[in-house]
């Protein structure tokens, strides 16, 4: 006969932890570049409730990465006026890396035991500090072709919220996903070259992860 049993706090003592994980995940909310990530987090665990984690991760950009929006620019100034006035210029920022400085705190943890089998459920809040770096790009149309363009490199701090699932099937494997979301303060889009753009906007990129890590 199968036994299932649902408890709270009973999974694993509570003593310290480390655990080390590799991660991969992709930016769903920008419209123009699709962002995929690459990366780890090494989290220390002083109980059960709270983890002080760091994690890092880097996007290589390839312009077959444009999608969306970018594509869409894209046909439209390739089949516009080979010398458009105004000037065509779309800039494009994407996320080339991140690093983050993070405080989970998980007020829900359960375990299941099923035969010999022990299944730890662990749900956490996460808030924090991650710096972004930007690569700044342009879609331009010099004469009859359209070109992207390298325009810089930038970097943002911003405060960073996001909720996080955890499955642990043994006591040394965590499998776990992240829905995490930062905030930073940016310049609005300068269509124009020549004309500088001095207001601000609130960019809020989303970044859905998963990871496999080990904890001893």
């Amino acid at each position: 006969m199968v036994a299932l049993m649902w408890f709270f706090g009973a999974r694993a003592a509570d003593r310290p932890a480390v655990e080390v994980a590799a991660s991969t995940g992709f930016q769903g909310n920008n419209p123009f570049v699709s962002r995929g990530f690459y990366g780890g987090r090494v989290a220390l665990v002083p109980s059960n409730r709270i983890r002080l984690v760091l994690d890092a991760s880097g996007s290589p950009f390839r312009e077959e990465r444009l999608k969306g929006l970018g594509f869409i620019l894209v046909d439209r100034a390739y089949h516009g006026a080979d010398d458009p006035s105004p000037p065509f210029s779309q800039p494009i920022d994407a996320m080339s890396w991140k690093a983050a400085a993070e405080l989970a705190w998980t007020p829900y943890d359960a375990g299941i035991h099923l035969r010999e089998a022990d299944l730890a459920v662990r749900v956490s809040l996460v808030s924090g500090l991650e710096a972004l770096g930007l690569a700044n790009y342009r879609l331009t149309k010099p004469g009859s072709s359209v070109v992207l363009e390298d325009d810089g490199r930038e970097v943002h701090l911003g405060p960073t919220v996001g909720i996080a699932f955890d499955l642990l099937p043994w006591p040394w494997l965590v499998v776990g996903t992240e829905l995490r979301a930062t905030g930073y303060v940016d310049r609005k889009p300068q269509y124009d070259p020549e004309i500088p753009v001095d207001d601000r906007r609130v960019v809020v990129p989303v970044v859905q992860s998963v990871s496999v890590g080990t904890r001893w």
